[in-house]
């Protein structure tokens, strides 16, 4: 009977640690959610600024590099490393209904990467990194947030403000191996490096001040066997109530000019063989270079269009430096572009073809050196130019894709008063630094 009565006993207290277990876990979930729900400077500005106030603070955005990718070695653009690893700065103004976020790198705080503005009824947007910036109505439906998933707290530390706050963890959550492994052509905004990484679950951690109640940071890590590694990180200094007077430039606008409509093309486009190029380049007034008929059907025999962009007089302004290229160049109206195509090729899957963009070195380069690159590497090339001993870069990788379909691949170099860019689609370095070599001025004085 004893027996009996200890087992039933035994029983019961495992069952009553269970639901109290289960209990304190509901509890535990359910507050947790409710520290994130007020921790939300947006969702609950109304409780934190009186009259005529915005809450103003700055965030540090840090995300796991890969510290191998170095510099491209050519002088040709902005050093583009300092985007990549740099930290970056958000600085959030947060009123009722409206907001301002502005984001910069760290080290450079007078540039400014991108910058949101919202008004009750506007939002307008700006990326200086591809010089896009525009201005859109704003929904009047607002869905409440949800949480991502399952949220436990799991303990208290002290934080960087110099108060406890709350550690607050998400359910950890399956990915896919690929997830953070396609990096983005452009080296300025890379997402989180994490391909030497073996992990296939992540785990958002946050830390919630507790005397204030607000966010004080969120970092996702990768959960890799020899535990967490913070893929990115957010940390917010503490919010602050500034008078309405303060903000900058107001709610209503951008701090930069809205980019304009791109020019019509003020030479139109020729198409025909090169002696077309060449009646367009007599028209400019900087020297142009183009290649010999002969340079041209070695590369490719089925070359018969040739196609020239140029807009002398255009007023076209980028809104961003950092977001010119030598293709904009050619909107702008400070360089020529010239492609030559085939209408039959000989492999339509892989077809050839050559681009030629070029100006006064005078004008482009002082353009490109505020410029951020389209490529990710560089290394130096030697030929004849003009009968003349030249150098100049080869360019690879970025959106100088070099797999897949139709690879490209670029040489910049400078000649006398003009600079010159060749890229080449499904065509190799040495066939361009042979056009290179073939290169005569098409407009002589």
């Amino acid at each position: 009977m004893n027996k009996n009565l200890r087992r039933v006993l035994t029983g019961c207290l495992v069952a009553l640690t269970l639901v109290i277990g289960l209990i304190w876990s509901n509890v535990n979930q359910a507050y947790a959610q409710r520290l994130l729900n007020a921790s939300d400077v947006t969702q609950n500005i109304t409780n934190l600024i009186g009259p005529n106030e915005v809450m103003y603070y700055e965030t540090i955005i840090e995300q796991r590099a890969d510290l191998t990718i170095t510099e491209p070695n050519d002088p040709y653009h902005l050093p583009v490393i300092p985007f990549y690893n740099g930290k970056r700065v958000i600085e959030r103004w947060i009123g009722i209904d409206t907001a301002r976020e502005v984001i910069r790198p760290e080290s450079a705080r007078n540039i400014v990467l991108s910058e949101v503005v919202t008004t009750p009824t506007t939002i307008s947007f700006y990326d200086a990194r591809s010089g896009l910036a525009y201005q859109s109505a704003r929904s009047k439906s607002v869905s409440p947030q949800q949480p991502d998933s399952k949220n436990t707290i799991d303990g208290v530390k002290t934080s960087i403000w110099g108060t406890n706050a709350w550690i607050i963890k998400s359910e950890p959550t399956s990915i896919s191996p690929n997830a953070y492994k396609v990096a983005s052509h452009n080296l300025a905004q890379q997402p989180p490096f994490a391909s030497d990484l073996k992990f296939d679950k992540v785990q958002v951690v946050r830390e919630v001040d507790q005397k204030s109640g607000l966010l004080v940071s969120i970092t996702l890590n990768a959960l890799t066997p020899s535990g967490p590694v913070a893929l990115y990180l957010e940390t917010n200094a503490i919010p602050k109530a500034i008078p309405l007077s303060q903000l900058p430039n107001g709610w209503d606008k951008l701090s930069v000019s809205v980019s304009p409509d791109i020019p019509p093309n003020a030479s139109g486009t020729t198409t025909g063989d090169n002696q077309k190029a060449v009646a367009v380049a007599k028209t400019i007034g900087f020297p142009v270079y183009l290649p010999a008929k002969a340079a041209l059907e070695k590369v490719n025999p089925a070359f018969d269009r040739s196609d020239t962009i140029y807009n002398p007089h255009s007023s076209y302004t980028l809104p961003s430096p950092i977001a010119f290229d030598l293709y904009k160049s050619v909107t702008m109206g400070i360089g020529v572009h010239t492609i030559y195509l085939s209408s039959h090729p000989v492999d339509p899957t892989h077809p050839k073809a050559i681009s030629i963009i070029q100006g006064p070195k005078a004008d482009l380069i002082p353009h490109l050196t505020q410029g951020l690159p389209l490529w990710q590497r560089s290394k130096p090339a030697k030929f004849n130019v003009t009968n003349k001993e030249g150098s100049g870069w080869i360019l690879q990788g970025g959106l100088l894709r070099e797999a897949g379909d139709n690879p490209l691949i670029g040489l910049v170099f400078e000649t006398d008063s003009t600079l010159i860019y060749l890229e080449g689609q499904n065509v190799d370095e040495n066939a361009l630094i042979e056009l290179a070599s073939s290169l005569q001025i098409a407009n002589p004085k």
